[in-house]
């Protein structure tokens, strides 16, 4: 049944992503968010448009990535014509620093997706592609087709391109419960009243499971830290990872430095350990970036699952009750193939749907843990 007045709990990438596509089907929209829309993860993340060492993944993670980064070039065009706002969506590569044990795997997740992996085995290869890397490195996979987009910009941008297009923010204010009438959603309740509407879509990153009881997990917060250089352009010019950590450029100069995965529920007290042990990772790996300014260092939670495979479904007991959350570190890249999967779900029509297994991203569905959380904890709330 199409719907007509929608309800997006939670303003980050997904939440809006979702809202682009529900407004271009013709519906009304409203997005509430308990801070500032767009300034949570969303904002915090790094903007590479590729999982981090992507053969290390699953095809059910892999697969919403590459079906999601296919839309991102018409997206692109369109919000940024529309604005006038410049998004940064880059043409970087990345630097896998890897021995060649990771050989088979990359090369099984090049053929699968058709994308280019080169292998590099000495630091005269390595300097080719990025001249100030330090000596030190030998071996690495590189891959010259990932992309990179300036978070923050990209949010001002689609938020701009939304709001234009009607769709209406409530900023600052903090859904308390969702309103339903036996099996059927009926809309939200704030401190600023009710509102009514034919569907509710939770999208609240790691602050899902207040609204929508997950039984078989739950989103937990995990919180990365980032530090921020300030360079002259060209400096680095390639996206490098190594040891799970992470290098991106941007175009005016400034180098971003993340991240952590810190389990400790919704604690935002900084690790005070960080910006010494990230600024050696830097200089590391850069030693250029030792005579180089810290101009800012933040924070951000991301919607953490065990598995990294979020959840995209209707509720199974409250018909008109959505969610589309648990992309973890990856909801940048997973965005548009995850709002295509809901608005199938709502049995809304959409252009150039894709192919995906829908069902791998059902509640219901049996999601392997990661390595990531082999050693995690649940915290309780704070």
């Amino acid at each position: 049944m199409l719907k007509n007045e929608m309800i997006i709990v939670g303003g980050g990438i997904i939440g809006l992503t979702a809202a682009y596509y529900l407004q271009k089907a013709g519906h009304r929209v409203r997005i509430f968010d308990q801070s500032e829309i767009g300034s949570e993860a969303s904002w915090a993340g790094g903007g590479i448009l590729s999982p981090l060492a992507p053969w290390d993944y699953p095809p059910v993670i892999n697969n919403l990535v590459h079906e999601s980064l296919k839309d991102y070039p018409v997206f692109i065009e369109e919000i940024s014509a529309a604005t006038g706002m410049d998004v940064e969506y880059l043409d970087s590569g990345m630097l896998v620093i890897a021995d060649s044990s990771d050989t088979p795997k990359a090369k099984q997740w090049s053929d699968s997706y058709q994308q280019k992996v080169d292998r590099l085995d000495s630091a005269q290869a390595l300097h080719q592609v990025e001249q100030n890397i330090s000596e030190r490195f030998d071996h690495a996979f590189y891959l010259p087709d990932v992309k990179q987009i300036r978070n923050p910009r990209l949010l001002a941008t689609v938020k701009t391109y939304l709001q234009d297009n009607d769709v209406i923010f409530h900023n600052n204010e903090a859904v308390t419960e969702i309103l339903h009438s036996k099996n059927s959603v009926r809309g939200v309740k704030t401190e600023q009243g009710k509102y009514e509407g034919d569907a509710v879509v939770v999208c609240a990153g790691a602050w899902t499971r207040k609204f929508f009881e997950l039984k078989q997990t739950k989103i937990e917060p995990v919180l990365g830290q980032m530090l921020l250089y300030k360079t002259k352009p060209g400096t680095q010019k390639t996206i490098i990872l190594h040891d799970k950590k992470y290098l991106i450029p941007r175009k005016d100069g400034h180098i971003l430095s993340g991240s952590t995965l810190e389990f400790k529920g919704f604690d935002k007290q900084p690790d005070s350990n960080f910006p010494h042990q990230q600024k050696a990772f830097s200089e590391q790996v850069l030693p250029i970036l030792k005579n180089a300014e810290i101009v800012k260092k933040w924070c951000g939670f991301r919607p953490g699952l065990p598995s990294g495979i979020p959840y995209i479904d209707e509720h199974q007991e409250i018909l008109g009750l959505y969610v589309n959350a648990g992309h973890y570190r990856y909801g940048l890249t997973m965005a548009h193939a995850s709002a295509k999967i809901l608005l199938e779900r709502m049995q809304i029509e959409v252009e150039n749907s894709n192919s995906l297994n829908h069902e791998a991203y059902a509640m219901n569905a049996e999601r392997p843990s990661s390595e990531e959380f082999e050693n995690y904890q649940t915290v309780d709330d704070k």
